[in-house]
C-alpha cells in the first residue's frame, strides 16, 4: 500500500496515500480500536470533506450534533417504517392466540391467569406508542445548532453564514431543517440535548419486548 509520512507535535506516522485525514486521525484509528465498529456511511456522508475546508465559521461542538441529526432523519424513516410492520404482527398474534390461556408472572413468579392474545396486545400497544414518539422525535431534530460554534455564541462566525447555512443544508440533504431560534443563548445547547431523544424511544422498545425478539 502506497503511503505518505505525516508529521505533527508528537510524532510522525505514515498514513495511506489516498487517505484524506492526516497523522491525527491516523493515530486515533491505531490507538483507540475498541469498538471495531465503522461509523454509519450515513452519519460520514454529513461530514466528509477535511477539515480545512468544512471548519470555516463551524466546531466539532455544532458541526457533530447536526451531522448526527441529520443522519437520524435519514435513518428513522425506515426503523420506523420496520417497527410499523412489527406493531401489524403483534397485533395479528394478538387475535390469533386471543383463545389460549396463560399463567402471567409477575416478579418472575406466576401469578394470575390472562390469554396470551393479551402480551401481544400489550408488545403492540408499546410499539404504536414509541412509533408516534419517534415521528414527534423527527421534528425536534429537524431544529439545529450549526452556527452556535465552540460554546453557544455564534462566535467567529459570518452573518451570512449564520443566515444561509441551515437553508444551504437542506438543499444538500434533501431535508428541511432550521435553525434554533437564538443563535447567541443556551437555546443552541438545549437542542443538543435533546439530540438523543430517540435513545428514550430505543430503551422503552428493548425494555418492553422479550430479550430473544430485540
Amino acid at each position: 500500500m502506497l503511503s505518505r509520512m505525516e508529521h505533527d507535535s508528537i510524532g510522525a506516522l505514515n498514513v495511506p496515500a489516498e487517505a484524506y485525514y492526516g497523522v491525527q486521525s491516523m493515530r486515533v484509528a491505531t490507538n483507540f480500536q475498541i469498538t471495531h465498529r465503522p461509523l454509519h456511511l450515513a452519519l460520514i456522508d454529513s461530514i466528509v470533506h477535511p477539515n480545512d475546508h468544512v471548519n470555516m465559521s463551524q466546531s466539532t461542538n455544532d458541526v457533530i450534533p447536526t451531522a448526527g441529526k441529520i443522519t437520524v432523519l435519514k435513518l428513522l424513516p425506515q426503523t420506523i417504517k420496520e417497527l410499523e410492520k412489527l406493531e401489524k404482527a403483534m397485533e395479528e398474534k394478538e387475535a390469533e392466540f386471543d383463545d389460549i390461556l396463560k399463567m402471567g408472572r409477575t416478579q418472575l413468579q406466576n401469578a394470575v391467569p390472562m390469554r396470551l392474545g393479551q402480551s401481544f396486545g400489550a408488545f403492540a400497544h408499546v410499539l404504536k406508542s414509541d412509533i408516534k414518539r419517534l415521528k414527534n422525535v423527527m421534528d425536534e431534530m429537524k431544529v439545529l445548532n450549526i452556527g452556535a460554534t465552540a460554546i453557544g455564541t455564534a462566535i467567529n462566525v459570518a452573518p451570512y453564514y449564520l443566515a444561509n447555512i441551515s437553508y444551504e443544508l437542506s438543499k444538500v440533504a434533501g431535508i428541511s431543517l432550521k435553525q434554533a431560534d437564538d443563535s447567541s443563548k443556551t437555546e443552541w445547547f438545549i437542542h443538543h440535548a435533546r439530540k438523543d431523544q430517540p435513545s428514550d424511544s430505543r430503551s422503552c422498545i428493548t425494555g418492553c419486548i422479550p430479550d430473544h425478539w430485540t
